[in-house]
Protein backbone atom coordinates (compact mmCIF):
# COMPACT_ATOMS: atom_id res chain seq x y z
CA UNK A 1 0.00 0.00 0.00
CA UNK A 2 2.71 2.28 0.89
CA UNK A 3 4.31 1.58 -2.67
CA UNK A 4 0.83 2.41 -4.40
CA UNK A 5 0.87 5.86 -2.60
CA UNK A 6 4.57 6.68 -3.27
CA UNK A 7 4.44 6.24 -6.80
CA UNK A 8 1.71 8.85 -7.18
CA UNK A 9 3.35 11.39 -5.25
CA UNK A 10 7.04 10.54 -6.94
CA UNK A 11 5.20 11.52 -10.25
CA UNK A 12 3.87 14.43 -9.46
CA UNK A 13 6.74 15.76 -7.97
CA UNK A 14 8.40 15.26 -11.19
CA UNK A 15 5.54 17.18 -12.88
CA UNK A 16 5.80 19.68 -10.61
CA UNK A 17 9.77 19.95 -11.09
CA UNK A 18 9.69 19.80 -14.85
CA UNK A 19 6.74 22.53 -14.93
CA UNK A 20 9.22 24.68 -12.76
CA UNK A 21 11.87 24.30 -15.05
CA UNK A 22 10.80 24.93 -18.18
CA UNK A 23 8.69 28.14 -16.54
CA UNK A 24 12.35 29.64 -15.43
CA UNK A 25 13.42 28.55 -19.08
CA UNK A 26 10.91 31.04 -20.16
CA UNK A 27 11.23 33.67 -17.79
CA UNK A 28 14.89 33.68 -16.31
CA UNK A 29 16.58 36.72 -18.09
CA UNK A 30 20.01 35.75 -20.14
CA UNK A 31 22.74 37.43 -20.93
CA UNK A 32 23.18 38.02 -24.57
CA UNK A 33 26.49 38.79 -26.52
CA UNK A 34 27.15 42.08 -27.65
CA UNK A 35 26.73 42.57 -31.97
CA UNK A 36 28.96 44.33 -33.75
CA UNK A 37 25.95 46.20 -35.55
CA UNK A 38 22.08 47.18 -34.34
CA UNK A 39 20.11 47.48 -37.23
CA UNK A 40 18.36 50.75 -36.71
CA UNK A 41 14.58 51.48 -36.55
CA UNK A 42 14.32 48.01 -38.32
CA UNK A 43 16.92 48.87 -40.20
CA UNK A 44 16.80 50.57 -44.00
CA UNK A 45 15.96 48.91 -47.16
CA UNK A 46 15.96 50.42 -50.56
CA UNK A 47 18.20 53.47 -49.49
CA UNK A 48 15.07 54.37 -47.11
CA UNK A 49 15.11 54.59 -43.23
CA UNK A 50 12.91 55.10 -40.02
CA UNK A 51 10.43 52.25 -41.66
CA UNK A 52 9.95 50.03 -38.76
CA UNK A 53 8.31 47.60 -41.43
CA UNK A 54 7.37 44.11 -42.59
CA UNK A 55 9.54 44.32 -45.00
CA UNK A 56 12.99 46.32 -43.33
CA UNK A 57 12.53 44.06 -40.60
CA UNK A 58 12.40 40.73 -43.30
CA UNK A 59 15.48 42.36 -45.25
CA UNK A 60 17.51 42.98 -42.81
CA UNK A 61 17.51 39.96 -41.30
CA UNK A 62 17.80 37.87 -44.51
CA UNK A 63 20.82 40.15 -44.55
CA UNK A 64 21.97 38.00 -41.33
CA UNK A 65 21.33 40.84 -38.49
CA UNK A 66 19.90 39.97 -35.39
CA UNK A 67 19.72 42.55 -33.10
CA UNK A 68 16.79 45.59 -34.35
CA UNK A 69 16.43 48.58 -32.38
CA UNK A 70 12.56 49.48 -33.50
CA UNK A 71 10.40 52.63 -32.43
CA UNK A 72 6.96 51.69 -30.85
CA UNK A 73 4.51 54.59 -30.32
CA UNK A 74 1.07 54.42 -28.69
CA UNK A 75 -2.20 55.05 -30.80
CA UNK A 76 -5.23 56.95 -29.31
CA UNK A 77 -6.45 54.19 -27.28
CA UNK A 78 -3.48 53.06 -25.57
CA UNK A 79 -1.90 50.16 -27.95
CA UNK A 80 1.99 50.43 -29.21
CA UNK A 81 2.65 50.23 -33.07
CA UNK A 82 5.77 50.66 -34.69
CA UNK A 83 6.27 53.94 -36.11
CA UNK A 84 8.92 56.79 -34.75
CA UNK A 85 6.53 59.81 -34.23
CA UNK A 86 3.27 60.87 -35.57
CA UNK A 87 5.13 63.87 -36.89
CA UNK A 88 7.52 63.75 -39.48
CA UNK A 89 7.19 60.01 -39.52
CA UNK A 90 4.12 59.76 -40.01
CA UNK A 91 3.57 62.77 -42.58
CA UNK A 92 6.17 60.88 -44.62
CA UNK A 93 5.15 57.33 -44.79
CA UNK A 94 1.56 58.00 -44.88
CA UNK A 95 0.77 61.30 -46.43
CA UNK A 96 -1.32 62.42 -43.06
CA UNK A 97 -0.80 66.10 -42.11
CA UNK A 98 -2.22 65.97 -38.39
CA UNK A 99 0.24 65.22 -35.75
CA UNK A 100 -2.79 63.29 -33.90
CA UNK A 101 -1.54 59.87 -33.27
CA UNK A 102 -4.66 57.54 -34.55
CA UNK A 103 -6.57 54.45 -33.30
CA UNK A 104 -4.60 51.38 -33.47
CA UNK A 105 -7.66 49.59 -35.72
CA UNK A 106 -7.16 53.59 -38.42
CA UNK A 107 -3.34 53.02 -38.00
CA UNK A 108 -3.22 49.74 -39.93
CA UNK A 109 -6.35 50.26 -42.52
CA UNK A 110 -3.76 53.22 -43.37
CA UNK A 111 -1.44 52.63 -46.68
CA UNK A 112 2.02 53.08 -45.97
CA UNK A 113 4.53 54.50 -48.89
CA UNK A 114 7.21 52.63 -50.44
CA UNK A 115 5.15 49.53 -50.66
CA UNK A 116 6.40 49.40 -47.14
CA UNK A 117 3.60 47.37 -44.37
CA UNK A 118 3.03 48.96 -40.85
CA UNK A 119 2.96 46.68 -37.77
CA UNK A 120 0.69 46.19 -34.28
CA UNK A 121 3.00 45.20 -31.72
CA UNK A 122 0.48 41.84 -32.10
CA UNK A 123 1.73 41.68 -35.00
CA UNK A 124 5.07 42.51 -34.26
CA UNK A 125 5.09 39.77 -31.86
CA UNK A 126 4.11 36.81 -34.31
CA UNK A 127 6.85 37.89 -36.76
CA UNK A 128 9.33 37.25 -34.08
CA UNK A 129 8.11 34.17 -33.64
CA UNK A 130 8.65 33.06 -37.08
CA UNK A 131 11.97 34.68 -36.32
CA UNK A 132 13.63 33.08 -33.68
CA UNK A 133 16.42 34.40 -33.55
CA UNK A 134 15.74 37.85 -33.94
CA UNK A 135 16.71 40.20 -30.53
CA UNK A 136 14.45 43.73 -29.77
CA UNK A 137 15.90 46.65 -28.67
CA UNK A 138 12.92 48.13 -27.47
CA UNK A 139 12.42 51.95 -28.32
CA UNK A 140 8.76 53.20 -26.55
CA UNK A 141 9.34 56.67 -27.73
CA UNK A 142 6.74 58.47 -25.15
CA UNK A 143 4.59 57.56 -22.54
CA UNK A 144 5.27 55.12 -19.64
CA UNK A 145 8.17 53.17 -20.80
CA UNK A 146 7.35 50.47 -18.34
CA UNK A 147 3.78 50.26 -19.06
CA UNK A 148 4.42 49.60 -22.74
CA UNK A 149 7.25 46.41 -21.26
CA UNK A 150 4.56 45.45 -19.40
CA UNK A 151 2.27 44.82 -22.80
CA UNK A 152 5.18 43.16 -24.73
CA UNK A 153 5.71 40.86 -21.88
CA UNK A 154 2.30 39.57 -22.80
CA UNK A 155 2.33 39.27 -26.01
CA UNK A 156 6.18 38.19 -27.30
CA UNK A 157 7.21 34.50 -26.39
CA UNK A 158 10.15 34.05 -24.15
CA UNK A 159 10.37 38.31 -23.60
CA UNK A 160 13.52 38.02 -21.26
CA UNK A 161 15.23 35.93 -24.03
CA UNK A 162 13.97 38.29 -26.83
CA UNK A 163 13.49 42.20 -25.43
CA UNK A 164 16.26 44.71 -24.52
CA UNK A 165 14.67 47.59 -23.13
CA UNK A 166 15.88 50.97 -23.65
CA UNK A 167 16.07 53.79 -21.72
CA UNK A 168 16.87 57.62 -21.82
CA UNK A 169 16.74 58.50 -18.17
CA UNK A 170 18.57 56.98 -15.07
CA UNK A 171 15.33 57.08 -13.17
CA UNK A 172 14.01 54.24 -15.26
CA UNK A 173 16.68 51.81 -14.79
CA UNK A 174 15.36 50.51 -11.46
CA UNK A 175 11.36 50.23 -12.71
CA UNK A 176 12.72 47.93 -15.62
CA UNK A 177 14.57 45.63 -13.69
CA UNK A 178 11.38 45.48 -11.07
CA UNK A 179 9.65 43.94 -14.28
CA UNK A 180 12.10 41.19 -14.44
CA UNK A 181 14.98 42.29 -16.74
CA UNK A 182 18.30 41.85 -16.09
CA UNK A 183 20.54 44.86 -15.97
CA UNK A 184 22.74 43.65 -17.77
CA UNK A 185 20.17 43.72 -20.40
CA UNK A 186 19.16 46.71 -20.61
CA UNK A 187 20.37 49.23 -23.22
CA UNK A 188 21.14 52.68 -21.78
CA UNK A 189 21.04 56.08 -24.92
CA UNK A 190 22.48 59.33 -24.21
CA UNK A 191 20.74 61.11 -26.43
CA UNK A 192 18.70 63.61 -23.56
CA UNK A 193 21.92 64.42 -21.38
CA UNK A 194 20.74 66.64 -18.97
CA UNK A 195 23.32 66.11 -15.84
CA UNK A 196 26.31 64.37 -17.78
CA UNK A 197 28.69 63.90 -14.64
CA UNK A 198 25.12 61.99 -12.73
CA UNK A 199 24.96 59.84 -15.89
CA UNK A 200 28.73 58.95 -15.87
CA UNK A 201 28.89 58.02 -12.64
CA UNK A 202 25.07 55.99 -13.56
CA UNK A 203 26.95 54.14 -16.33
CA UNK A 204 30.12 53.38 -13.84
CA UNK A 205 28.07 51.76 -11.13
CA UNK A 206 25.16 49.97 -12.86
CA UNK A 207 25.23 46.89 -14.99
CA UNK A 208 24.20 47.76 -18.54
CA UNK A 209 23.42 46.19 -22.03
CA UNK A 210 25.28 48.82 -23.49
CA UNK A 211 25.06 52.48 -23.87
CA UNK A 212 24.56 54.30 -26.81
CA UNK A 213 25.39 57.94 -28.02
CA UNK A 214 25.85 60.38 -30.86
CA UNK A 215 29.50 61.46 -31.95
CA UNK A 216 28.15 65.08 -32.97
CA UNK A 217 27.39 65.36 -29.31
CA UNK A 218 29.80 68.01 -27.27
CA UNK A 219 30.08 65.67 -24.45
CA UNK A 220 30.94 62.63 -26.49
CA UNK A 221 34.68 62.38 -26.33
CA UNK A 222 34.47 63.30 -22.14
CA UNK A 223 32.30 59.95 -22.40
CA UNK A 224 34.67 57.98 -24.16
CA UNK A 225 37.36 58.93 -21.88
CA UNK A 226 35.22 58.69 -18.46
CA UNK A 227 33.84 55.08 -19.67
CA UNK A 228 35.90 53.68 -22.61
CA UNK A 229 38.10 51.32 -20.10
CA UNK A 230 34.82 50.35 -19.05
CA UNK A 231 33.29 46.47 -19.80
CA UNK A 232 30.21 48.81 -21.27
CA UNK A 233 29.89 48.78 -25.08
CA UNK A 234 29.53 51.68 -26.56
CA UNK A 235 27.38 51.54 -29.60
CA UNK A 236 27.22 55.08 -32.15
CA UNK A 237 23.92 56.20 -33.16
CA UNK A 238 23.28 56.54 -35.90
CA UNK A 239 26.23 55.58 -38.72
CA UNK A 240 26.98 54.39 -41.57
CA UNK A 241 29.97 55.05 -42.49
CA UNK A 242 32.45 52.51 -42.66
CA UNK A 243 35.62 54.71 -42.51
CA UNK A 244 33.95 56.98 -39.86
CA UNK A 245 33.78 53.59 -37.78
CA UNK A 246 36.85 52.33 -38.33
CA UNK A 247 38.00 56.00 -36.75
CA UNK A 248 36.15 55.53 -34.04
CA UNK A 249 37.07 52.17 -32.94
CA UNK A 250 40.45 53.35 -32.24
CA UNK A 251 38.79 55.78 -29.94
CA UNK A 252 37.42 52.83 -27.86
CA UNK A 253 33.84 52.67 -29.88
CA UNK A 254 32.44 49.06 -30.00
CA UNK A 255 29.80 49.27 -32.47
CA UNK A 256 27.50 50.83 -34.55
CA UNK A 257 23.09 51.50 -34.27
CA UNK A 258 23.15 51.54 -38.47
CA UNK A 259 20.73 51.74 -41.16
CA UNK A 260 22.40 49.53 -43.92
CA UNK A 261 25.99 48.47 -42.39
CA UNK A 262 25.89 44.83 -42.06
CA UNK A 263 28.03 41.94 -41.14
CA UNK A 264 28.63 38.56 -43.56
CA UNK A 265 31.02 35.93 -43.36
CA UNK A 266 33.05 38.20 -40.68
CA UNK A 267 32.94 40.96 -43.75
CA UNK A 268 31.50 44.69 -43.32
CA UNK A 269 29.10 44.90 -46.32
CA UNK A 270 26.87 47.83 -47.31
CA UNK A 271 23.90 47.88 -48.47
Amino acid sequence: MKHKVFLPLLTLLIALTIIVVLHLQNKEPIKFDKPLFIAHASGGINGLTYLNSLEALNHNYQLGQRFFEVDFNWTADGQLVLIHDWKLSYKRLFDIKTQVAPTEEAFLKLKMNFGQTQLSLTQFAQWMETHPEAIVIADIKSGDNAKGLLKMLKVIKDPYQRIIPQIYRTKNYQKIKDLGFAGHNIMYTMYRTMKLKDEIEFIKTHELFGLSIQPQKPYFEKVLKEIGELEVPIYILTLNDLEQFNELKKKGVDGLVTDFLYLKDNEILTQ
